[in-house]
């Protein structure tokens, strides 16, 4: 991940740490499908549908279409 990743990134208390680094122990979701990727590739596993496929349900949960604007009450 090292060689994908380069760069630092400042954490939220200050300090400076490797982006490889940031992404390994935090995982943000605009790099999990990049991860996949190169996990399925590592390992032949079919990850990056999976990885995908959970990202679309979360986003879903997420934006309840059940829930609008003229909602008083969603939950």
């Amino acid at each position: 991940m090292a060689e994908k990743f380069k760069g630092v990134r400042t954490t939220r208390d200050g300090r400076r740490v490797h982006l490889a680094d940031f992404v390994a122990a935090f995982m943000p979701t605009g790099y999990m499908l990049s991860v996949a990727k190169d996990l399925e590739e590592a390992t032949g596993l079919s990850l990056y549908h999976l990885t995908n496929l959970a990202l679309s349900l979360h986003e879903f949960q997420y934006n309840d279409p059940r829930c609008s604007i003229f909602t008083v009450s969603c939950r």
